[in-house]
């Protein structure tokens, strides 16, 4: 058994110090010059889509008034009514898409939820439970010496390890353009 608290702990060290080393990385990247360049880029796109999501609004609007003035008949108020709400619906989701992407390229993103998880644990000495069941979803045993650890956030982790990936590819084909 305690052959097994160390090889799981020593498992655990592994995943933390992966998501630390690749949270440092990712921040790295993120105060290049590049990355900044695309961090404006995003935040240019944000401010052309809130003018859009601005502006359907504003149509939808001064649309009742020109329907009571007799400018518009029913059908075509209707239309343009659900013209309008459809467009400031599909802006605001466009906007939130991108803020999610822009708040990534933060000089300190560290990952969402997950970093303030991980970080807590990130100096254990001993196993505890607290931090088994916090950090693991599940251990199998399949005999042999043969231990698989599942981890709680092992999607997170994928998703942020590529993301440093990517960012770092992102990075590099923008410095190469620049050149």
């Amino acid at each position: 058994m305690q052959d097994l608290e160390e090889a799981a702990g020593a498992a655990l060290r592994i995943h933390i110090n992966l998501f630390l080393d690749t949270k440092e990385v990712l921040q790295n990247l993120n105060r290049t010059a590049q990355a900044k360049q695309i961090k404006d880029g995003y935040r240019r796109q944000m401010a052309e889509t809130r003018n859009r999501m601005e502006r359907a609004q504003s149509m939808n609007s001064s649309l009742y008034s020109d329907y009571a003035d007799g400018l518009l008949n029913e059908r075509d108020y209707l239309y343009a009514k659900r013209k309008y709400v459809k467009e400031a619906e599909e802006m605001a989701q466009k906007l939130s898409e991108l803020a999610a992407v822009q708040a990534t390229y933060e000089a300190e993103y560290a990952g969402g939820g997950m970093a303030e998880t991980i970080g807590r644990y990130a100096d254990f000495q001993e196993l505890s439970s607290e931090i088994v069941h916090t950090l693991v979803k599940r251990i199998v045993f399949f005999g042999e010496g043969r231990v698989e650890i599942e981890y709680t956030f092992a999607d997170e982790m994928k998703e942020f390890v590529e993301l440093a990936e990517s960012r770092k590819g992102e990075v590099l084909c923008t410095k190469e353009e620049t050149v």
